[in-house]
């Protein structure tokens, strides 16, 4: 519709055996949540949108969630911060590193790094 808001991707990798990947889900919902994102809003603008993107090599495929992420190989906007913290990490559908999936999108010049300080713990 024309009308975007800046987007910023934040990756992470989890550092722990902690949460499940259907339990992290549950986690980042009640994040979405409590930061202002209303039910039902999935493909327009939102507050917040946190989205699982591979979890090690496991591939999975749920009514509540897919990994890998069906469309991340896509996403120039996912693709360049994952390849800054993962990029040997491989997916497990296509069997390409990240950092090849990378060489392969368009759209890398349209995505830019902005510093945060933002940390979280303990999820």
């Amino acid at each position: 519709n024309g009308d975007h808001r800046d987007l910023h991707s934040f990756p992470t990798r989890r550092s722990s055996d902690l949460l499940e990947p259907l339990e992290l889900l549950n986690a980042a919902k009640l994040i979405e949540r409590q930061l202002g994102r209303e039910p039902g809003s999935r493909w327009g603008a939102r507050a917040i949108d946190i989205d699982i993107v591979l979890w090690e090599t496991v591939i999975l495929d749920t009514p509540e969630l897919t990994l890998p992420h069906p469309r991340f190989h896509e996403r120039a906007f996912v693709l360049v911060p994952l390849c800054e913290i993962a990029p040997m990490q491989i997916d497990p559908v296509s069997g390409l590193s990240v950092e090849a999936l990378l060489d392969g999108v368009e759209g890398k010049s349209g995505v830019c790094r902005v510093e945060t300080g933002i940390e979280i713990h303990n999820l």
